[in-house]
């Protein structure tokens, strides 16, 4: 997945959403997923730039941690912390309506839809664009769905809340707090569907 460097505290912002606008004096032709990954080193003005990220976060009623390193899958520095989409690079540079994030005069890449990843991934910092191997985070609703699934598949203790239709088969179309499940392939494949995501998973057991 191409990968973006960008030094902290900027790049919390942007994994947690708060910041749709990174701004660069160079622009790319490319749209779609973007890793983010973290600089081994913050921003030189740490202080001044923290105050700075803190004011326009609380202005834009978000929450800011206590910590943002502790804010992130460790480690938040040095490492491939979230993806976002990059849906657009504004060229105005000087009359455009990019908001509070925009830096006259730059690049304004419009970003979208942050995930953070579950676990951080350590990388070496580059500049450009650049590729990593990053795994595509799971939506919120494909990681219900994932959570719920494990009361079937045979993880640990959970196991006993299966429902069983007779010694060998379970129940077709179990419902659990709006989360349908239903089994696949002889029971050795369950469907998890929340909303509008289905995801399958493979039980951990030989059988039903």
């Amino acid at each position: 997945m191409l990968t973006l460097t960008i030094r902290q505290p900027w790049a919390w912002a942007i994994a947690r959403g708060h910041k749709p606008i990174e701004n660069r004096s160079w622009g790319t032709a490319y749209r779609g997923p973007l890793a983010i990954h973290a600089a081994a080193k913050p921003d030189d003005d740490w202080d001044f730039v923290l105050r700075e990220v803190v004011a326009r976060v609380r202005a834009q009623g978000g929450a800011v941690p206590e910590s943002i390193a502790a804010d992130l899958p460790a480690p938040g520095y040095g490492a491939v912390i979230a993806v976002v989409d990059l849906v657009d690079i504004c060229r105005e540079k000087f009359d455009c309506d990019c908001g509070p994030w925009a830096i006259a005069g730059q690049f304004h890449w419009r970003l979208a839809n942050a995930r953070v990843l579950d676990a951080s991934i350590p990388a070496r910092g580059r500049l450009s664009l650049w590729d990593c191997d990053v795994p595509e985070p799971l939506s919120p609703q494909a990681k219900r769905a994932k959570e719920y699934a494990g009361i079937f598949l045979g993880l640990g203790d959970r196991w006993r809340y299966c429902v069983p239709v007779d010694a060998e088969r379970f129940a077709v179309g179990i419902v659990l707090d709006g989360v349908e499940m239903w089994p696949e392939s002889d029971c050795e494949v369950w469907a998890v569907k929340d909303g509008d995501t289905v995801t399958r998973y493979r039980k951990a057991v030989p059988s039903c």
